[in-house]
């Protein structure tokens, strides 16, 4: 019976190893040269491109959460990680898949939505939803703003206010004009409402020169509250 047992627990384990086998290959054979993958797993810290295929190399840059990338090269196994070179915006590096997913098998909530319900473009990144917003700008010791959003966090570059019925708290989104920064929604205020997105500025002077514009705003990932 013993015998019986431990071959039912063997075989039970090469199962489960088999399917992890084939689910990792899988995962790796859609990260091809030239696809379109999503940062994610990073708990917001973000992932490093290093010089090189390895952590000993140079941190060149950090990509925030939720941040699509292209898929260069790769993979290159090293430290027990496998490697894949990414592109950046106009930066190149190279960093661990681990943290990287191909954007057909993100979230289906990160996915795209019919182009007639969105007014989606052909120009729109993979995976997400795009809009024209009223932008304006925001900073603390403007008015009775502080150092803290109504999520919580402390207000720094990336932060946005928002209509949460509209963008919910934690959705990261793209705004055009600025191409490196993935901004978080993390903020609300009473004025703030519908496609009406206030981007938090460090510097009280660059806020007022801001002002008011129209920006085409794309959610590339949905917060918690949709």
């Amino acid at each position: 019976m013993r015998s019986v047992l431990n071959a039912a627990i063997l075989m039970a384990g090469l199962s489960v190893f088999g399917a992890l086998t084939t689910q990792t290959a899988n995962a790796a054979d859609e990260l091809q040269d030239g696809s379109i993958a999503i940062v994610t797993g990073t708990e917001g810290s973000g992932l490093r491109m290093r010089q090189g295929p390895s952590v000993t190399q140079k941190v060149v840059k950090v990509i925030r959460e939720g941040e699509r990338v292209e898929i260069l090269d790769g993979p290159v196994s090293d430290g027990g990680f496998d490697w894949y070179q990414i592109k950046s915006g106009t930066q190149s590096g190279w960093s661990n898949g681990k943290y990287l997913v191909a954007a057909e098998r993100a979230p289906k909530s990160a996915g795209p939505a019919p182009v007639e319900a969105m007014g989606m473009s052909a120009e729109t990144p993979i995976g997400g939803r795009s809009f024209p917003a009223r932008t304006t700008a925001y900073a603390t010791g403007i008015g009775n703003v502080g150092t803290r959003t109504a999520t919580g966090t402390t207000v720094h570059w990336g932060t946005v206010s928002v209509d949460p019925r509209v963008i919910p708290f934690g959705s990261q989104l793209l705004i055009s004009g600025f191409d490196d920064t993935v901004f978080t929604a993390e903020d609300r205020g009473s004025a703030i409402v519908g496609n009406h997105i206030d981007v938090f500025f460090p510097d009280k002077a660059l806020a007022t020169k801001y002002g008011t514009q129209s920006r085409q705003v794309t959610v590339v990932r949905e917060g918690y509250a949709r």
